[in-house]
């Protein structure tokens, strides 16, 4: 889903948590922009594009002492596909909404911080504008086949916006962030992601890397902040704990898919992880040390 709102003069619109990763991109003016969990209010301006979490309420304004207004209220589209706010136009915004279908991808993403701001003057800029240029014209046009463009160009922005991210430079947190703009760290971490069943030990991960045991035990905590093998359960347990909760699959094909010999070694691993019983957490349908998919600490 991507829509375009223009609006300007004295304005403030108010969105309520989305339920999936939210792009959206300034293509002219400029406004202020505050998210639920974030730190502190961003500027952003023509050029720069930013994601916000699922989950997490946002609010973009001119001024945010204003009374805002709820998304939702001003939602009637023209015919070609813009929302307009308000008589004065001096401010375009383009954005939509990325719901991933892979666990695992979407796990990852609810790792990420409420939001992530790629300004205009970033090395990776001119591609992302390309696709937000494409993406306009085929919001706006809408011709045969735009709705399956459209959802091309969202997947490539998104991938653009993590890759200009983690080029960035910027001194993340310790986490999964931070270890994939490590080439070596990354390359484990991707290992894991991918195929979280294997069963990964050291000697994989230090020959992956080229590195010697101490070096790479060293180096993995500095930028992830756990050892390898306790990033790698509870990885297993936070993809196990939405599968448990989705209910599609019995305890053992779960336990078996994760790299477990049985039904009860996976048992004892998810109660060290989680202080219960894979269908005690089930049934209780237990969320808090699950939340927004972060590692239990």
């Amino acid at each position: 889903m991507s829509a375009i709102v223009v609006t300007g003069g004295g304005w403030s619109i108010d969105a309520p948590p989305p339920d999936g990763l939210v792009f959206i991109a300034v293509k002219r003016g400029s406004c202020w922009l505050a998210v639920e969990g974030a730190h502190e209010p961003i500027h952003v301006e023509t050029g720069d594009c930013y994601l916000i979490k699922r989950g997490h309420a946002y609010r973009h304004a001119s001024d945010l002492s204003l009374k805002p207004i709820n998304a939702a209220a001003m939602w009637k589209p023209s015919s070609d596909g813009r929302v307009f706010l308000g008589t004065v136009h001096d401010t375009e915004l383009i954005g939509g909404q990325f719901n991933c279908d892979s666990l695992q991808f979407s796990i990852l993403l609810d790792m990420l911080p409420p939001v992530i701001v790629i300004p205009s003057k970033s090395d990776r800029a001119s591609v992302i504008q390309w696709l937000l240029d494409r993406l306009m014209k085929e919001l706006i046009d809408d011709n045969h086949g735009s709705v399956l463009i459209i959802d091309h160009l969202t997947h490539m922005l998104l991938i653009e916006i993590l890759r200009a991210h983690l080029a960035s430079g910027e001194d993340f947190h310790v986490g999964w962030l931070r270890g994939l703009a490590d080439p070596k760290i990354a390359i484990v971490l991707n290992l894991m992601h991918r195929h979280p069943g294997h069963r990964w030990t050291l000697k994989h991960f230090t020959q992956a890397t080229s590195m010697s045991r101490s070096a790479f035990l060293s180096l993995f905590k500095s930028r992830v902040g756990t050892g390898p093998l306790n990033y790698l359960l509870r990885w297993r347990m936070q993809l196990a704990a939405k599968r448990l909760l989705a209910g599609k699959e019995s305890v053992n094909t779960i336990a078996l898919s994760l790299g477990y010999e049985s039904e009860s070694s996976f048992g004892n691993a998810f109660k060290r992880v989680t202080g219960q019983s894979p269908r005690s957490f089930t049934a209780a349908n237990f969320d808090g040390n699950f939340r927004d998919g972060r590692p239990v600490a």
